[in-house]
């Protein structure tokens, strides 16, 4: 696909690989949509049906360009992966990237509406803690918010729950 701002696509199966070199992607369809991206992150995407309802499976690969060391000041902009479904998805939503996903479900006459999703629901972010950490003070948590200190246990425990323990001694 070429370079562009917005690309709008309109099939009733999207199948792409590859880059997707747009900030802005609006999907139109009916039975489905896979889109891996290896480069050029798409920040907004919408994907709607012309029906009630999206028939299959929507999965998106969304891939940032995330430096090796962790910024001083990062742009909250620069990492979020925001996705609006419009419609039902009759099968699995998948949305993954290497920054934060954020996911709303609007219509064009209502202000907010319910997400129904026939399969799985996955959101896989690959952001690190410290990276995660600094977007939160970013957006006004305090040093001491409860929530930053929640985030920190959690993430801890999931670590070391992904290196095989089911619990682990209080030190």
């Amino acid at each position: 696909l070429k370079a562009a701002e917005t690309i709008t696509l309109n099939a009733a199966d999207i199948n792409l690989s590859g880059k997707v070199q747009a900030e802005t992607v609006d999907v139109t369809t009916g039975n489905g949509l896979v889109m891996n991206n290896d480069a050029n992150a798409i920040k907004a995407l919408t994907v709607k049906s012309d029906g009630e309802q999206i028939n299959g499976s929507v999965s998106v690969t969304s891939n940032f360009e995330i430096p090796d060391e962790e910024p001083d000041d990062p742009n909250l902009d620069d990492y979020i992966f925001s996705a609006r479904i419009l419609n039902k998805v009759a099968g699995d939503l998948t949305l993954k990237s290497n920054g934060v996903v954020s996911l709303k479900s609007f219509s064009d006459d209502e202000l907010l509406k319910t997400l129904e999703v026939g399969g799985n629901l996955t959101l896989d972010t690959g952001i690190g803690f410290i990276t995660a950490d600094l977007l939160a003070k970013k957006l006004g948590f305090e040093e001491d918010s409860c929530l930053r200190a929640q985030a920190g246990v959690l993430y801890v425990l999931m670590s070391l729950s992904d290196d095989g323990h089911v619990y682990y001694p209080r030190e």
